[in-house]
């Protein structure tokens, strides 16, 4: 049977109780990848849609008010908003895109109501949810599997910096740094997150189980 090996970082399998797997056998492969996409599955609903951590408490929500919200005014991500007004901070700034009513309320009428951290705004995010498969080390028959937040989303245009071209360059925001910043409460005047409140990319118990029981179903064992 698969057994789990404790890792921080990764969910680290190994097959246990047999000479050795059927490694080229492509059923074995699909077993693998069928374990990973199920655990990917598995964390963005309970993250977003269940607003759960891997303990099944609650998440924190974002902070009721904490001031207005605003954006480049050339975010895709709320092209065509209702409830966004031009505003420019001080005189010759940068025009912007200004939230009045907050980050929170605006979180929660784009997801329904969902506003504790990790519920999907744009849902980019979680689209680019990627799955890294590779030999594992704790001898053969060990595998790892890896999840992880690929591409960036673009926010807006620089105030300032342009390309060759002599077009404004274009202001993004990388995914894994999405994600780690939501997992944090507090950022430091530099901007650096502190005071971790959850950990995103920790499976439950039961989302073991379900990884372990996907794995048994699907792999083929070489004969003694």
């Amino acid at each position: 049977m698969p057994r789990r090996i404790a890792s921080e970082r990764f969910i680290d399998f190994k097959v246990t109780g047999y000479d050795k797997l059927a490694l080229s056998s492509p059923k074995y492969k699909l077993a693998i990848n069928n374990a990973a996409a199920r655990a990917a599955t598995m964390l963005r609903d309970r993250i977003s849609k269940q607003g759960k951590d891997s303990n099944g408490q609650k998440l924190p929500q974002v902070a009721k008010r904490s001031g207005w919200y605003w954006t480049g005014v050339h975010d895709p991500r709320f092209r065509n908003r209702r409830g966004f007004f031009f505003n420019r901070p001080w005189e010759r700034a940068p025009l912007r895109w200004v939230y009045w009513r907050g980050y929170r309320q605006l979180k929660g009428e784009m997801n329904k109501g969902r506003t504790w951290r990790g519920a999907g705004l744009t849902g980019q995010m979680w689209k680019n949810l990627e799955i890294q498969v590779k030999p594992g080390t704790k001898g053969e028959g060990s595998a790892v599997f890896r999840l992880h937040f690929a591409k960036s989303q673009r926010v807006g245009l620089h105030p300032k910096d342009t390309t060759k071209s002599g077009r404004r360059k274009a202001v993004s925001v990388r995914n894994r740094t999405k994600a780690q910043y939501l997992q944090y409460a507090k950022r430091s005047e530099s901007g650096q997150p502190y005071h971790q409140t959850f950990v995103l990319m920790e499976p439950s118990r039961g989302e073991k189980a379900m990884i372990l029981k996907t794995l048994s179903q699907g792999i083929r064992f070489a004969n003694r």
